[in-house]
C-alpha cells in the first residue's frame, strides 16, 4: 500500500469575492517540501452556499447538508483516506431576503509519499437528495527531494497578510496568512492577484553568484501582459515568495502565472506555472477599437505634435493597459498617434454626446499640478511616486504633511476615504533633497511596509 501521512485541518469561513456560478464546489491544491521522503500537499475548497436548499429554524435559515473527500490509488479502487464534513451553516438574511454572501473555504493539508493518487471530492444537499455535485482529478505527488534549486507549486489567493500574528489561523504559513482562492477567478471584488510559493535548494551549488526570479503574466495568445524579476539570493537554503498583481488594466481572458529561477549567466534553472481567470467588464481596450476609422482633425489632437503624443501618453500610462501601452510603442506615425489618443479619451468619456471631455480635462490638470509641485531638475512631477498616486486616484481627502518633525524626516500622509472603505498612502523624503518616495500604502496593489515609521527617524 502506499504510504500516507495525515495532517489535516480544516474550516468554513465566509468569502464574498468569488464569482457566482453553476457549481456547487470547486476546489485546488499545491505541493511543498516536507522532508525528503514525504511531500506536502493543501487542498483548498470552497463550497458555494446559494446551491443549496435553504431551511427555516425559528429565526434563522440555515443550509444543511455534506461535503466528502476520499483518497485512492490512481489505478485502484483502494481508499487511503475518506471523510465527511456535516454542512450546517446559517444563511445571511437582509429584510426578506437572502443575501448571497459567497463561499466558505477551507484547507486540507495532507503529507504524502510521491506517486499519483485519485481525488473524489463530493457534496450533498441534506434537504434535496438529488441536488449533489461529484468532482474526480488524479494528481500527480512530485518530489522535492533534488540537488538543484526547485520551486513548488504556485497557490493563488483572494488575500496574503505580511508579518502575520494570527498563528491559530489555519491558513498561517511562514510568518504570512494566505487566503485561498480556490476558484483562481479574479474580477472587479477582487482585484488584486495574490500568490504564494516557496524556492528551495538555493544553497546546493558552488555557484555563489545570485540566482534570477522572474515573475511574467501571460494572456492566451502567449504574450507577456506583466512581467517582474528580481535576484535572490544563495545565502539560505530555502525563501519564500509572495507577490500581488493588481488586475484592473488586464482584459478578461485566461492568463498563466509563470514563476521561473535563472543562474547568473541567464540561464533556465526551473519553472512553475498557474493558470487564473480574470473577469473584468470595466475594460476598455483601446487595441481593438483602434481599427475604426474616427476624424479626429476637428479635435485638439488634430494639431497634435508628435512629442505632445509622446508626452500625454507617457504620462496616461497610469491609467493605460498594458496591450495599449504595448500598442502606442508600435504606432510609426503621427496621424497614427493623434487617432490613437483621440479613441483613448473617447472611450474613457462619460458623456460622449458633448464635445468636452471631462475626464480628460480632469487628467490634463491633475498632470499641470503634479509637474508645478512636485518635479525636480528634468524629472517631471508626473513621475514622481506622488504625481502617479495624485493622477492614477485623484485628490486626497485629507493631506498632512510633517515637514519639520525633530529627528524625522519630512513626510506625508494621504488618506482617501471612498477607496476600499478608506486607505493611506505615506510619502517621505528619505535622501534630504525634497524628493518624496512612496514608503507605504494600504491599499491593495500598492507597496505595504507596516514598518515605515522606522525609516523615517532619527537624524539624517
Amino acid at each position: 500500500m502506499r504510504k500516507l501521512k495525515l495532517i489535516f485541518y480544516s474550516i468554513f469561513i465566509f468569502s464574498v469575492i468569488y464569482p457566482q456560478n453553476s457549481q456547487m464546489f470547486e476546489f485546488d491544491y499545491a505541493q511543498f517540501y516536507y522532508d525528503s521522503s514525504y511531500t506536502y500537499f493543501e487542498l483548498y475548497y470552497a463550497i458555494d452556499q446559494s446551491k443549496f436548499t435553504t431551511k427555516q429554524v425559528n429565526d434563522t435559515t440555515f443550509i444543511e447538508g455534506f461535503f466528502n473527500i476520499e483518497i485512492l490509488g490512481a489505478s485502484d479502487t483502494n481508499i487511503l483516506y475518506s471523510k465527511n464534513y456535516f454542512l450546517n451553516r446559517p444563511v445571511f438574511i437582509k429584510g426578506n431576503e437572502e443575501v448571497n454572501a459567497g463561499s466558505f473555504i477551507g484547507v486540507i493539508g495532507l503529507v504524502l509519499q510521491p506517486g499519483e493518487y485519485k481525488f473524489k471530492l463530493s457534496t450533498l444537499d441534506n434537504l434535496k437528495s438529488d441536488n449533489k455535485e461529484t468532482k474526480e482529478q488524479v494528481v500527480k505527488i512530485i518530489s522535492f527531494n533534488t540537488n538543484t534549486p526547485i520551486i513548488s507549486d504556485i497557490q493563488v489567493a483572494s488575500n496574503i497578510i505580511a508579518g502575520s500574528s494570527n498563528t491559530n489561523s489555519i491558513f498561517y504559513k511562514n510568518t504570512y496568512e494566505v487566503i485561498p482562492n480556490p476558484y483562481s477567478f479574479f474580477n472587479q471584488n477582487s482585484p488584486v492577484l495574490f500568490f504564494y510559493c516557496e524556492l528551495y535548494n538555493l544553497s546546493s551549488s558552488n555557484d555563489p553568484s545570485e540566482l534570477l526570479l522572474k515573475e511574467d503574466l501571460v494572456n492566451n495568445l502567449g504574450k507577456i501582459e506583466y512581467t517582474k524579476t528580481k535576484n535572490v539570493s544563495r545565502q539560505n537554503h530555502s525563501i519564500v515568495e509572495a507577490g500581488a498583481i493588481a488586475l484592473t488594466k488586464f482584459a478578461t481572458g485566461a492568463y498563466s502565472l509563470v514563476v521561473s529561477l535563472f543562474d547568473s549567466n541567464n540561464n533556465f534553472i526551473y519553472s512553475v506555472s498557474k493558470k487564473i481567470f480574470i473577469i473584468n467588464p470595466s475594460f476598455v481596450d483601446t487595441v481593438e477599437l483602434y481599427s475604426e476609422d474616427m476624424n479626429v482633425f476637428s479635435s485638439e489632437f488634430g494639431i497634435y505634435t508628435a512629442e505632445e503624443c509622446d508626452a500625454l501618453f507617457d504620462a496616461s500610462k497610469y491609467i493605460a493597459s498594458n496591450q495599449e501601452i504595448d500598442r502606442y510603442e508600435e504606432l510609426d506615425s503621427l496621424n497614427a498617434k493623434r487617432n490613437y489618443l483621440y479613441m483613448f479619451w473617447r472611450m474613457r468619456d462619460e458623456d460622449q454626446s458633448t464635445a468636452e471631455n471631462k475626464t480628460k480635462d480632469e487628467y490634463i490638470k491633475r498632470i499641470e499640478y503634479a509637474n508645478s509641485n512636485w518635479g525636480k531638475f528634468s524629472r517631471k512631477g508626473y513621475k514622481t511616486d506622488r504625481g502617479r498616486v495624485y493622477l492614477t486616484y485623484g485628490d486626497p481627502d485629507i493631506r498632512d504633511r510633517y515637514p519639520n518633525e525633530s529627528d524625522v524626516k519630512p513626510y506625508e500622509i494621504w488618506r482617501y476615504n471612498s477607496i476600499e472603505g478608506g486607505v493611506v498612502f505615506v510619502f517621505a523624503d528619505l535622501t534630504g533633497f525634497g524628493d518624496y518616495d512612496l514608503i507605504h500604502s494600504t491599499k491593495l496593489g500598492e507597496m505595504r511596509d507596516d514598518n515605515w515609521l522606522s525609516r523615517i527617524t532619527g537624524a539624517y
